[in-house]
């Protein structure tokens, strides 16, 4: 026999009892009988082989958006070469025992793949484990704060939140364009100014998992609004009501509110909600805030309600008099709106506007005898009611009219009373 493959003749190693193998190899043998004959070959061929196959996953594991392709490989050094792929995707340990693997599998959801290989002579690799994870969820952005009304410039942080994959950046726009994977990354609080800012972002994960994009609106108001009164204030004969209207650009008007004794308006002053009657005489204050908490600086108006004319006197008032009077008129309005004119006349027809006027004629009046008719108007034109004084002017003196007893009789005593008239 021969143990190389070789045929064997005469001369090979002649067979005497087990031959031992210790490698693969080709076994021929042939055998001889007593007159020479030779029989045909046999040939055997065996294989030896100690050494343990190597079991492979590839990928070997990780964490995935969706299903896997997964190959599973057995590679032998030996030379019995790879039998067969032996696996459980249960979490439970791969034997030479378990279930045969096809080399290709399709891992759609978290899976503990365990693989053992073993070659045609029974040897196991050692056990191969992979771990498979799916994330096919797409993280979530959190803005702080959210949007809304501000008075004061402020910071937005923008904090990505992923359970499996983790956050791999965000991207945001600060002009309401729509963010893309283009757009800025998130680094740092992103800082919002006065104005109306529409913030839209959206985050990805380490495994490209894509969240909507999302916005948010920040007002940030930092102006006052500004209150204007119809009408502004002045002075009226008769009562009136006045109108507030708040105008704020971006936040919007809140509330305003409004005192009518002059005191500066506050928390607890009245709340305007329609027009404000004025029947006398009253300064209105106001102040405006809008709807991010802006106050408005109190602003006012003052409004004059005056119904009824001024009072009108004479100094000296009416009499008798030797020579002739210099009088004067005078006037008061109280509260009103003051004293404009005082018409008059001295030959007893009643006074008119179109009478003469004291105030912007000479003064004082000369009076030497009549009626003086008089009343005075205000700055509003509300006439007062007419005075009447009379003046009587005597430059004569008076005259003897009569004695008695007459001048000349006779028969008095000198004890007698004497009664003189005079006119």
């Amino acid at each position: 026999y021969r143990l190389d493959g070789g045929e064997p003749d005469r001369t090979s190693a002649r067979y005497g009892g087990p031959v031992t193998l210790t490698s693969s190899g080709v076994l021929v043998a042939a055998g001889w009988d007593a007159s020479g004959n030779r029989s045909l070959s046999i040939r055997v061929v065996f294989v030896i082989d100690g050494v343990a196959p190597t079991a492979s996953i590839i990928p070997p594991g990780g964490l995935f958006r969706g299903e896997q392709a997964v190959s599973l490989g057995c590679a032998d050094m030996g030379d019995s070469g790879c039998g067969s792929v032996r696996c459980t995707t249960d979490g439970s340990p791969a034997t030479p025992l378990s279930p045969p693997c096809a080399p290709s599998l399709v891992i759609a959801a978290d899976t503990n793949l365990r693989v053992v290989a073993v070659d045609g002579a029974g040897n196991a690799s050692a056990e191969v484990v992979a771990e498979f994870a799916f994330d096919g969820v797409a993280p979530a952005t959190t803005p702080s704060p959210a949007g809304g009304l501000f008075a004061t410039s402020l910071d937005v942080t923008l904090s990505c939140a992923d359970a499996r994959a983790g956050c791999g950046a965000t991207h945001y726009t600060t002009d309401g364009s729509p963010p893309t994977i283009a757009s800025p990354a998130y680094e740092r609080p992103i800082a919002l100014g006065p104005g109306e800012t529409t913030l839209r972002f959206f985050s990805v994960d380490a495994l490209g998992n894509v969240e909507p994009a999302a916005e948010q609106v920040y007002r940030v108001d930092v102006v006052a609004p500004v209150t204007t009164v119809d009408p502004p204030g002045g002075s009226f004969r008769t009562p009136l009501t006045a109108s507030l209207t708040c105008a704020d650009a971006l936040a919007g008007c809140d509330a305003i509110r409004y005192t009518l004794d002059g005191s500066a308006p506050g928390p607890v002053s009245a709340v305007y909600g329609g027009p404000i009657p004025i029947s006398s005489s009253a300064t209105l204050r106001f102040s405006a805030v809008d709807r991010a908490g802006n106050a408005e600086s109190p602003r006012e108006a003052q409004f004059v309600v005056d119904q009824y004319g001024p009072t009108a006197w004479a100094v000296p008032g009416g009499g008798r008099s030797a020579a002739p009077v210099h009088v004067e008129l005078r006037c008061d309005d109280g509260p009103g709106t003051g004293c404009t004119a005082i018409h008059y006349t001295l030959d007893g027809s009643i006074p008119t506007l179109a009478s003469p006027d004291y105030l912007s004629g000479p003064r004082p009046l000369v009076i030497t005898g009549g009626t003086l008719r008089f009343f005075a108007v205000d700055a509003l034109g509300n006439p007062g009611g007419m005075f009447i004084e009379t003046y009587v002017h005597d430059g004569d003196p008076p005259r003897l009219v009569s004695t008695a007893p007459f001048e000349g009789e006779g028969g008095v005593g000198l004890d007698a009373l004497v009664r003189v008239t005079f006119n």
